[in-house]
Protein backbone atom coordinates (compact mmCIF):
# COMPACT_ATOMS: atom_id res chain seq x y z
CA UNK A 1 0.00 0.00 0.00
CA UNK A 2 1.28 3.47 -0.80
CA UNK A 3 2.50 5.68 2.00
CA UNK A 4 -0.22 8.35 1.64
CA UNK A 5 -2.95 5.70 1.87
CA UNK A 6 -1.32 4.26 4.97
CA UNK A 7 -1.28 7.66 6.68
CA UNK A 8 -4.99 8.09 6.08
CA UNK A 9 -5.70 4.65 7.49
CA UNK A 10 -3.64 5.38 10.59
CA UNK A 11 -5.64 8.59 10.98
CA UNK A 12 -8.95 6.81 10.70
CA UNK A 13 -8.10 4.68 13.74
CA UNK A 14 -8.16 7.83 15.84
CA UNK A 15 -11.38 8.93 14.19
CA UNK A 16 -12.93 5.57 14.94
CA UNK A 17 -11.99 5.89 18.60
CA UNK A 18 -13.87 9.16 18.74
CA UNK A 19 -16.89 7.49 17.14
CA UNK A 20 -17.29 4.80 19.75
CA UNK A 21 -20.16 6.60 21.44
CA UNK A 22 -21.97 6.45 18.12
CA UNK A 23 -21.67 10.12 17.32
CA UNK A 24 -19.60 11.80 14.64
CA UNK A 25 -18.60 15.24 15.95
CA UNK A 26 -18.23 18.09 13.49
CA UNK A 27 -15.83 19.88 15.80
CA UNK A 28 -13.31 18.89 18.41
CA UNK A 29 -12.66 20.29 21.83
CA UNK A 30 -9.89 22.82 21.40
CA UNK A 31 -6.80 22.87 23.59
CA UNK A 32 -7.36 24.10 27.09
CA UNK A 33 -5.10 27.09 26.50
CA UNK A 34 -7.21 28.16 23.53
CA UNK A 35 -10.68 27.73 24.93
CA UNK A 36 -10.73 28.71 28.56
CA UNK A 37 -11.92 32.25 28.87
CA UNK A 38 -12.64 32.03 32.58
CA UNK A 39 -12.11 29.61 35.47
CA UNK A 40 -13.65 29.30 38.85
CA UNK A 41 -10.87 27.09 40.25
CA UNK A 42 -7.65 26.40 38.40
CA UNK A 43 -6.36 22.91 37.68
CA UNK A 44 -9.61 21.02 38.06
CA UNK A 45 -12.33 19.68 35.78
CA UNK A 46 -14.82 20.65 38.49
CA UNK A 47 -14.80 24.15 37.13
CA UNK A 48 -17.13 25.97 34.83
CA UNK A 49 -15.35 27.32 31.79
CA UNK A 50 -16.55 28.48 28.43
CA UNK A 51 -14.93 29.04 25.09
CA UNK A 52 -16.31 32.46 24.24
CA UNK A 53 -14.78 32.39 20.77
CA UNK A 54 -17.12 29.51 19.90
CA UNK A 55 -20.33 30.96 21.28
CA UNK A 56 -22.64 33.23 19.33
CA UNK A 57 -23.93 36.43 20.93
CA UNK A 58 -27.35 34.80 21.24
CA UNK A 59 -25.96 31.80 23.09
CA UNK A 60 -23.85 33.98 25.39
CA UNK A 61 -26.87 36.11 26.19
CA UNK A 62 -28.96 33.05 26.98
CA UNK A 63 -26.23 31.70 29.26
CA UNK A 64 -25.98 34.98 31.12
CA UNK A 65 -29.74 35.00 31.70
CA UNK A 66 -29.74 31.43 32.97
CA UNK A 67 -26.78 32.05 35.25
CA UNK A 68 -28.42 35.15 36.59
CA UNK A 69 -31.54 33.14 37.39
CA UNK A 70 -29.36 30.51 39.05
CA UNK A 71 -27.40 33.00 41.14
CA UNK A 72 -30.52 34.84 42.23
CA UNK A 73 -32.50 31.67 42.88
CA UNK A 74 -35.21 32.44 40.36
CA UNK A 75 -36.92 29.29 39.13
CA UNK A 76 -36.24 25.61 39.67
CA UNK A 77 -32.51 25.19 40.34
CA UNK A 78 -32.22 21.70 38.85
CA UNK A 79 -34.06 22.68 35.68
CA UNK A 80 -31.83 25.73 35.24
CA UNK A 81 -28.65 23.70 35.77
CA UNK A 82 -29.74 21.12 33.20
CA UNK A 83 -30.80 23.87 30.81
CA UNK A 84 -27.31 25.39 31.02
CA UNK A 85 -25.81 21.94 30.53
CA UNK A 86 -27.92 21.36 27.42
CA UNK A 87 -26.85 24.69 25.99
CA UNK A 88 -23.18 23.86 26.44
CA UNK A 89 -23.68 20.39 24.97
CA UNK A 90 -25.43 21.81 21.92
CA UNK A 91 -22.31 23.89 21.34
CA UNK A 92 -19.94 20.94 21.74
CA UNK A 93 -18.58 22.13 25.10
CA UNK A 94 -19.07 18.77 26.74
CA UNK A 95 -16.87 19.37 29.79
CA UNK A 96 -18.86 22.45 30.76
CA UNK A 97 -22.05 20.48 30.14
CA UNK A 98 -20.80 17.73 32.44
CA UNK A 99 -19.88 20.29 35.10
CA UNK A 100 -23.46 21.58 35.37
CA UNK A 101 -25.07 18.15 35.07
CA UNK A 102 -22.90 16.91 37.90
CA UNK A 103 -23.96 19.82 40.13
CA UNK A 104 -27.59 18.94 39.44
CA UNK A 105 -26.86 15.28 40.20
CA UNK A 106 -25.40 16.18 43.59
CA UNK A 107 -28.29 18.53 44.37
CA UNK A 108 -30.98 15.88 43.93
CA UNK A 109 -28.84 12.79 44.57
CA UNK A 110 -29.56 11.34 41.12
CA UNK A 111 -27.37 8.47 39.91
CA UNK A 112 -29.00 8.81 36.49
CA UNK A 113 -27.65 12.35 36.20
CA UNK A 114 -24.27 11.17 37.45
CA UNK A 115 -24.19 8.80 34.49
CA UNK A 116 -25.21 11.60 32.15
CA UNK A 117 -22.42 13.81 33.48
CA UNK A 118 -19.96 10.93 33.06
CA UNK A 119 -21.02 10.56 29.42
CA UNK A 120 -20.50 14.27 28.83
CA UNK A 121 -17.05 14.23 30.39
CA UNK A 122 -16.26 11.14 28.31
CA UNK A 123 -17.22 12.99 25.15
CA UNK A 124 -14.95 15.85 26.16
CA UNK A 125 -12.15 13.37 26.89
CA UNK A 126 -12.60 11.65 23.52
CA UNK A 127 -12.29 14.91 21.61
CA UNK A 128 -9.68 16.80 23.63
CA UNK A 129 -6.41 17.63 21.88
CA UNK A 130 -4.52 18.68 25.01
CA UNK A 131 -2.82 15.61 26.59
CA UNK A 132 -2.63 17.11 30.09
CA UNK A 133 -6.23 18.27 30.18
CA UNK A 134 -7.39 15.06 28.51
CA UNK A 135 -6.00 13.04 31.42
CA UNK A 136 -7.79 15.29 33.91
CA UNK A 137 -10.99 14.64 31.98
CA UNK A 138 -10.24 10.91 32.03
CA UNK A 139 -9.86 10.96 35.82
CA UNK A 140 -13.12 12.85 36.24
CA UNK A 141 -14.88 10.49 33.85
CA UNK A 142 -13.67 7.43 35.77
CA UNK A 143 -14.67 9.01 39.07
CA UNK A 144 -18.25 9.48 37.88
CA UNK A 145 -18.56 6.09 36.19
CA UNK A 146 -17.26 4.49 39.40
CA UNK A 147 -20.21 6.07 41.23
CA UNK A 148 -22.56 4.53 38.66
CA UNK A 149 -20.84 1.14 38.93
CA UNK A 150 -21.04 1.22 42.70
CA UNK A 151 -24.82 0.99 42.33
CA UNK A 152 -24.90 -1.02 39.10
CA UNK A 153 -21.70 -3.11 38.88
CA UNK A 154 -22.73 -4.80 35.62
CA UNK A 155 -23.54 -1.61 33.71
CA UNK A 156 -21.94 -2.41 30.32
CA UNK A 157 -22.03 1.15 29.04
CA UNK A 158 -20.24 2.59 32.08
CA UNK A 159 -17.70 -0.24 32.10
CA UNK A 160 -16.90 0.16 28.40
CA UNK A 161 -16.48 3.92 28.51
CA UNK A 162 -14.43 3.74 31.70
CA UNK A 163 -12.17 1.21 30.00
CA UNK A 164 -11.54 3.55 27.08
CA UNK A 165 -10.28 6.31 29.36
CA UNK A 166 -7.22 4.15 30.05
CA UNK A 167 -6.15 4.17 26.40
CA UNK A 168 -4.15 7.38 26.80
CA UNK A 169 -3.02 6.64 30.35
CA UNK A 170 0.22 5.09 31.63
CA UNK A 171 -1.61 1.75 31.76
CA UNK A 172 -3.21 1.33 28.30
CA UNK A 173 -3.47 -2.45 28.69
CA UNK A 174 -5.98 -1.79 31.44
CA UNK A 175 -8.39 -0.77 28.67
CA UNK A 176 -8.05 -4.12 26.91
CA UNK A 177 -8.42 -6.05 30.15
CA UNK A 178 -11.61 -4.21 31.15
CA UNK A 179 -13.11 -4.51 27.67
CA UNK A 180 -12.46 -8.25 27.65
CA UNK A 181 -14.25 -8.51 30.98
CA UNK A 182 -17.24 -6.74 29.43
CA UNK A 183 -17.25 -9.17 26.52
CA UNK A 184 -16.92 -12.12 28.89
CA UNK A 185 -20.22 -10.99 30.41
CA UNK A 186 -21.87 -10.00 27.12
CA UNK A 187 -20.05 -11.24 23.97
CA UNK A 188 -22.49 -9.40 21.68
CA UNK A 189 -22.09 -5.96 23.23
CA UNK A 190 -21.31 -3.82 20.19
CA UNK A 191 -19.64 -0.79 21.86
CA UNK A 192 -17.05 -3.08 23.48
CA UNK A 193 -16.46 -4.95 20.22
CA UNK A 194 -16.05 -1.64 18.40
CA UNK A 195 -13.64 -0.41 21.05
CA UNK A 196 -11.40 -3.47 20.87
CA UNK A 197 -11.54 -3.30 17.07
CA UNK A 198 -10.40 0.31 17.10
CA UNK A 199 -7.60 -0.45 19.57
CA UNK A 200 -6.47 -3.33 17.37
CA UNK A 201 -6.27 -0.91 14.45
CA UNK A 202 -4.34 1.58 16.53
CA UNK A 203 -1.77 -1.07 17.46
CA UNK A 204 -1.47 -2.31 13.88
CA UNK A 205 -3.18 -5.66 14.55
CA UNK A 206 -5.45 -5.37 11.51
CA UNK A 207 -6.30 -9.08 11.27
CA UNK A 208 -7.69 -8.96 14.82
CA UNK A 209 -9.51 -5.73 14.00
CA UNK A 210 -11.14 -7.42 11.00
CA UNK A 211 -12.42 -10.20 13.26
CA UNK A 212 -13.93 -7.75 15.75
CA UNK A 213 -15.68 -5.64 13.12
CA UNK A 214 -16.99 -8.75 11.39
CA UNK A 215 -18.48 -9.78 14.75
CA UNK A 216 -20.17 -6.37 14.96
CA UNK A 217 -21.67 -6.78 11.50
CA UNK A 218 -22.95 -10.27 12.27
CA UNK A 219 -24.92 -8.73 15.12
CA UNK A 220 -25.87 -5.52 13.30
CA UNK A 221 -25.35 -5.79 9.51
CA UNK A 222 -26.28 -2.12 9.00
CA UNK A 223 -23.78 -0.70 11.50
CA UNK A 224 -22.01 2.00 9.47
CA UNK A 225 -19.11 2.39 11.87
CA UNK A 226 -18.64 -1.35 11.93
CA UNK A 227 -18.43 -1.28 8.13
CA UNK A 228 -16.04 1.65 8.29
CA UNK A 229 -13.72 -0.10 10.74
CA UNK A 230 -13.82 -3.31 8.70
CA UNK A 231 -13.08 -1.47 5.45
CA UNK A 232 -10.06 0.40 6.77
CA UNK A 233 -8.73 -2.71 8.46
CA UNK A 234 -9.04 -4.69 5.24
CA UNK A 235 -7.14 -1.98 3.38
CA UNK A 236 -4.15 -2.80 5.59
CA UNK A 237 -4.35 -6.53 4.89
CA UNK A 238 -4.22 -8.44 1.60
CA UNK A 239 -7.92 -7.77 1.03
CA UNK A 240 -7.65 -4.21 -0.27
CA UNK A 241 -10.32 -4.66 -2.96
CA UNK A 242 -12.87 -5.89 -0.42
CA UNK A 243 -12.13 -2.84 1.74
CA UNK A 244 -12.63 -0.49 -1.20
CA UNK A 245 -15.94 -2.16 -2.07
CA UNK A 246 -17.20 -1.67 1.49
CA UNK A 247 -16.26 2.02 1.41
CA UNK A 248 -18.07 2.41 -1.91
CA UNK A 249 -21.16 0.77 -0.42
CA UNK A 250 -21.08 3.14 2.57
CA UNK A 251 -21.15 6.11 0.18
CA UNK A 252 -24.55 4.90 -1.07
CA UNK A 253 -26.02 5.28 2.41
CA UNK A 254 -27.26 8.39 4.17
CA UNK A 255 -24.18 9.40 6.12
CA UNK A 256 -22.70 12.52 7.67
CA UNK A 257 -21.08 14.85 5.13
CA UNK A 258 -17.81 14.88 7.09
CA UNK A 259 -17.65 11.09 6.93
CA UNK A 260 -18.57 11.11 3.24
CA UNK A 261 -15.73 13.50 2.43
CA UNK A 262 -13.25 11.43 4.43
CA UNK A 263 -14.20 8.23 2.62
CA UNK A 264 -14.04 9.92 -0.80
CA UNK A 265 -10.59 11.31 -0.02
CA UNK A 266 -9.42 7.90 1.13
CA UNK A 267 -10.59 6.26 -2.10
CA UNK A 268 -8.84 8.94 -4.15
CA UNK A 269 -5.58 8.44 -2.26
CA UNK A 270 -5.73 4.66 -2.64
CA UNK A 271 -5.71 5.05 -6.40
CA UNK A 272 -2.69 7.40 -6.45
Amino acid sequence: MKKNSHLIIVGIAGTLLACLLFFLPRTVVKDKSDTMASRESSGSTNEDHMATIELSPEVKSSLEQKRDSLNNERGNRTEILLSISSLFQANNLFDSAGYYTNIAAKDINSIELVGQAADQYFQAYSLSLDPVYREKLAEKTRELYDLVLKQSPRDLHARTNKAMTFVTSEAPMQAIMLLRQVLDDEPRYIPALMSIGALSMQSGQYDKAVQRFEEVLKIDPNNVRGKLGLAYSLLETDQKKKGEDILQSILKEEIDEVLRNEIENTLKNIKK
